[in-house]
């Protein structure tokens, strides 16, 4: 079954066209690092666990109590035809006990021992990270190469209402699409599942993708139905307190055991650094020499030095709800938001500059809405003017608009009664009546007097000055009115005239018809 996953060899994969902003991506991370330093500082650890004692390890066991969970997490294993149980290039061979060395790690079936290789590519110096969750079916399919080329990945979960990592996302890449892969060993990064999974084979495989993940939609689809067995678990968020250091965990993709713990994990949007120990895997040893057993999952708590095997178990340890009587219930992650833990421990999410912007400016659009609020009511109590829905700009009411209209006439348009306003009013100016201006100007050519600015300042205004301008003014209306009316008896007389022209033709033409009948008639 190995062979088929594994011997089949695709065409070699060009590498990807994509340039990554590197210099972008670095300065992103750093800002991130930077915060997550200063946020180290301010934040309690969580406290290690004294008394604590690990289960002890019970292979190929089920707590009664779990079955049906294991039964669901399994049906992975019918739809996707084992993909991400074995390694890359997975082997095996059957060796005598008595032959097998001793202190190495391998399955005992029938006084043999089962040895498990696996050919692996180049090792990447620092853990993949990589921004995914449980219930997506794309990104169960960069898990199972995960887990197919042996990577240690630092995963950040990102659930549906998760209020920490899905930002960080949108922030990197511009939008929050899920699977996204960080590689800081060559600062690329990258949505999009296939894309992924062939920089991942082209990087640390042989540059083979497997057959089952290189079916298209036959892959996606069947990834889809892999999860039918969990509908929902490892989607949506739960509250908790995140850990001052990631959590570590010993698993792959194709353990049951292990996708029951994932799915907590990422429900309480914990980041992990996830060992991936496939059949076939190296890591298999190194586990087994430090602790002398192998078997996933397998956790470690560096913030509170727990190590446990056991699924059931590592899910009571991080979930509050299974633990809230214990003693140390203020020491376990997961729902311990619950618990009196002290200081807020969401260091994660915390920007400390943009949280300040954010509330300023909630507070100044709080301020614009109670301004505009009051000044509603008042104009609905008639206390202030009412203000017109659309702007205003720089509009003229009517009569800004007529004076400036005036202003921009002669004085033959607007008419003798409004020649004054075609005319800049200043200091010192003196309106003389249209007669003796005329005389005063003759007056002034005759003589060779001063200018005519000179000659107002110095003449004292008399006092029928005033009555004269009224009097020529009462004069000008009067011819005006008198045009008017002499226009409109004209305009009368002429409408009779049409009138009695055109009832006279009417005469003659009904006479002419009634003496042609007449002859007609005589005849």
């Amino acid at each position: 079954m190995a062979g088929a996953l594994t011997s089949c060899s695709l065409p070699v994969f060009r590498p990807l066209n994509r340039r990554p902003k590197t210099a972008k991506r670095f300065r992103v991370l750093a800002e991130i690092q930077e915060s997550v330093k200063e946020a180290e500082k301010q934040t309690s650890s969580v406290s290690p666990l004294e008394d604590f004692k690990p289960p002890d390890p019970k292979p190929f066991s089920v707590r009664p109590d779990k079955r049906g969970d294991v039964f669901g997490a399994s049906l992975p294993l019918f739809f996707r035809f084992g993909s991400g149980v074995f390694a890359q290039g997975y082997s095996v061979s059957f060796v005598p006990e008595d032959q097998f060395p001793a202190g190495q790690y391998a399955m005992s079936m029938s006084g043999n021992k089962l040895k498990e290789t696996a050919k692996l590519g180049p090792r990447p110096e620092k853990p993949i990270e990589i921004y995914e969750y449980e219930g997506c079916p794309f990104c169960r399919k960069v898990r199972e190469i995960v887990a197919v080329l042996d990577l240690d990945v630092l995963f950040y979960p990102c659930p549906r209402n998760g209020p920490n990592f899905r930002p960080k996302v949108l922030q990197m890449g511009g939008k929050q699409q899920f699977p996204y892969m960080v590689d800081p060993n060559t600062g690329v990064a990258m949505y999009e599942s296939d894309d992924i999974i062939k920089y991942l084979v082209n990087k640390y495989g042989d540059g083979s993708v497997p057959i089952l993940l290189s079916l298209g939609l036959f892959t996606t689809i069947t990834a889809g139905l892999a999860m039918t067995g969990r509908l929902g678990k490892g989607s949506s968020y739960t509250p908790s307190k995140l850990p001052p250091e990631p959590i570590e965990l010993w698993a792959y993709e194709g353990s049951p055991f292990c996708k029951l713990v994932r799915e907590v994990i990422v429900e309480l949007e914990l980041p992990h650094i996830l060992h991936s120990c496939a059949r076939g895997s190296p890591k298999r040893q190194i586990l087994f020499e430090r602790v002398g057993h192998f078997q996933a999952p397998y956790l470690e708590d560096p913030n509170t030095g727990v190590k446990m095997f056991e699924s059931a178990d590592i899910i009571e340890y991080l979930k509050w709800d299974d633990v809230k009587v214990d003693k140390h219930r203020e020491n376990y992650l997961g729902h311990s938001i619950k618990a009196p833990v002290g200081k807020d421990l969401h260091w994660y999410a915390r920007d400390k500059k943009s949280a300040a912007s954010d509330a300023e400016a909630a507070k100044e659009e709080i301020r614009r809405i109670k301004e505009e609020e009051e000044q509603a009511m008042r104009e609905a109590l008639g206390l202030a003017p009412k203000r017109s829905t659309r702007p205003q700009g720089n509009r003229l009411d009517k009569h800004e608009y007529a004076e400036l209209v005036k202003r921009g006439s002669t004085a033959e348009d607007l008419g003798a009664g409004h020649a004054e306003a075609a005319q800049v009013q200043g200091l010192g100016l003196y309106k003389v009546p249209r007669e003796r201006a005329e005389s005063s100007s003759t007056q002034m050519k005759l003589e060779g007097t001063a200018p005519e600015g000179e000659e107002r300042a110095s003449i004292p205004r008399s006092p029928n000055v005033g009555s004269d301008e009224e009097a020529s003014d009462d004069d000008d209306r009067r011819r005006k009115k008198k045009r008017r009316h002499d226009e409109r008896k004209e305009e009368k007389r002429k409408d009779k005239r049409e009138k009695k022209r055109s009832h006279d033709s009417d005469d003659r033409r009904k006479h002419r018809k009634d003496k042609e009948r007449r002859r007609h008639g005589s005849d």
